[in-house]
């Protein structure tokens, strides 16, 4: 009986210490996260921040600010035209002469609209494309021009047929000058006509017929 008394003690644990003592081998014994779940749970983090970013991310800078969508360009005036057709024909040489050259005013002789009969030169509409073509291609060839002692005049006739698409340009009556110290000139001049583009230019009638007339001075002011 002395022996048993002395035993117990050493096999009996009170609850608590008992409690403890599981809750530490419970705490010692947990198995860690598997790692290929901690990579979805990572990826899911992705998924979900990255569109949230985007979704929040500023607009950069100037976005606010972009133009409007252009609108339909409008049907260009005459004078736009011939700067444009200027612009993208070819160089020309203006020589010494061309400021010499004494340009008339231009004349409209005659224009025609369909159906509607005979139209008096002074109610014809005007060609400011033609006719400015016209006045640049004739100074820019001065250096063309007749070579006399005198001073030459020579008639420019300007007939477009808006039908036909078609300019033309040739010597009128009143030139002072053989036709034969002409040609070169006005072969000059219709290589230095600018190209029209027909729907772009306003118009009343479908045919005109225009003169202008170019004064060269004499051959000793050359």
């Amino acid at each position: 009986m002395i022996h048993d008394r002395h035993q117990s003690p050493q096999h009996s644990a009170s609850p608590g210490r008992q409690r403890l003592d599981l809750t530490a081998t419970g705490t010692r014994g947990s198995a860690p996260l598997p790692a290929p779940l901690i990579v979805a749970v990572i990826l899911g983090l992705l998924l979900i921040g990255i569109p949230l970013y985007l979704w929040r991310k500023p607009p950069e800078a100037g976005a606010e600010f972009a133009e409007p969508a252009a609108e339909s360009a409008p049907t260009p005036s005459a004078a736009e035209v011939l700067t444009s057709a200027l612009a993208s024909s070819r160089p020309l040489q203006t020589s010494s002469q061309a400021v010499s050259v004494r340009l008339s005013p231009f004349r409209t002789i005659r224009c025609v609209k369909a159906g509607a009969g005979k139209t008096p030169p002074e109610r014809c509409d005007r060609l400011p494309f033609f006719e400015h073509g016209l006045a640049h291609a004739i100074q820019a060839t001065a250096d063309a021009g007749p070579a006399t002692v005198t001073g030459a005049t020579v008639s420019f006739v300007l007939d477009v047929d808006f039908r036909k698409h078609r300019v033309k340009v040739y010597r009128g009556k009143s030139t002072t000058v053989p036709k034969s110290r002409t040609q070169e000139l006005f072969r000059k001049v219709r290589e230095a006509m600018p190209k029209p583009t027909w729907h772009g230019l306003e118009h009343d009638h479908y045919k005109y017929v225009v003169n202008v007339k170019a004064t060269y001075p004499p051959a000793e002011t050359f």
